[in-house]
């Protein structure tokens, strides 16, 4: 029979759902939640676009691009991450992926959108590269070691500075290409990440404030890491304010992570570069490909000067 790629309804739930238990070996009713509180809250139902292909009544294949707003110099942008791709180990070596995301394309009048963004693994990075994504980065990651008897540390708590989720600022505005911290999204996002693994630093000083978005990791079961997964700055005027405020970071987490890291594209954050370069942050052979695929602003889009991206730039960091 052919496989059809048509857009997803609730009728294919029961499927989808055991498609990902069977998969990733998750307990059913941990995604199911996970499905809810991603796709059918109000922020993001009705804006994410769900595909699937089907043989006949099978559900062969699943796709999203769910609402991801990226800003530039003030004005939001209809852009999608993709993720959640997956087909059914019976189907594959048949181009279903490929059929999936070039259906997005054929059908892309009824959504009005500016971009799409992703964060492929290696397996399928081939295949967003041929429906016409561009690779124009890679995130490259930073390490710094602090403390390499943190076994022996318990963490800190209540510490000043430090605040339980993912704070957002406002007014926060740039000239490069930034995931939104519009209230609304933030919730969301915080809604589903559901984890008491994620908190804030916020550090403020002559009326600019500069909050970095952390998660505690665990690797290996014993060594653990602290993912500075985004940077937020009221201000970009001194690269002092930036380097003061690392310093108090490092200063208040204690001796309880074995190392601080953080992902970043290096062509838009010089500024960043910078800073954490004199306090010993080195780089590694690990990165993040990030691809894009405009349908507007080509030009602004493409340059990988505009973007400044992090690690939470990633639905599932």
């Amino acid at each position: 029979m052919e496989i059809v790629i048509t857009r997803y309804n609730d009728a294919m739930r029961e499927q989808v759902i055991s498609m990902f238990e069977k998969e990733y070996t998750i307990e059913k009713q941990n995604f199911n939640k996970l499905f809810e509180d991603f796709y059918l809250q109000p922020f993001q139902e009705g804006k994410c676009i769900l595909i699937v292909a089907l043989d006949g009544s099978i559900v062969a294949g699943f796709q999203s691009f769910f609402f991801w707003p990226y800003t530039f110099c003030g004005k939001s942008f209809m852009s999608f991450q993709s993720g959640n791709s997956l087909v059914n180990p019976i189907y594959r070596g048949k181009g279903i992926f490929q059929k999936m995301l070039a259906f997005l394309e054929q059908d892309q009048t009824t959504n009005k959108i500016d971009c799409l963004v992703g964060f492929p693994v290696e397996a399928s990075i081939k295949n967003f590269i041929k429906d016409k994504w561009h690779n124009i980065f890679n995130l490259n990651w930073y390490l710094k070691i602090t403390n390499p008897f943190a076994f022996f540390f318990k963490e800190i708590k209540n510490k000043p500075g430090f605040e339980k989720g993912l704070i957002n600022l406002p007014d926060f505005n740039c000239d490069k290409i930034r995931l939104s911290q519009g209230y609304e999204f933030v919730k969301w996002r915080d809604n589903y990440l559901q984890s008491k693994n994620y908190f804030s630093f916020v550090f403020k000083k002559n009326n600019e404030t500069i909050i970095f978005h952390l998660k505690k990791n665990k690797r290996k079961k014993i060594i653990n890491e602290l993912i500075i997964g985004n940077i937020i700055r009221s201000s970009e005027k001194t690269d002092e304010f930036l380097g003061e405020a690392f310093n108090n970071l490092i200063k208040n987490i204690g001796k309880s992570f074995h190392f601080i890291s953080i992902a970043l594209n290096e062509d838009a954050d010089n500024k960043l570069l910078n800073n954490i370069t004199p306090l010993n942050f080195k780089k590694t052979k690990k990165t993040i490909y990030f691809i894009v695929k405009p349908f507007s602003n080509h030009d602004v889009f493409l340059n990988k000067k505009n973007w400044v991206v992090y690690r939470s730039d990633i639905d599932t960091w």
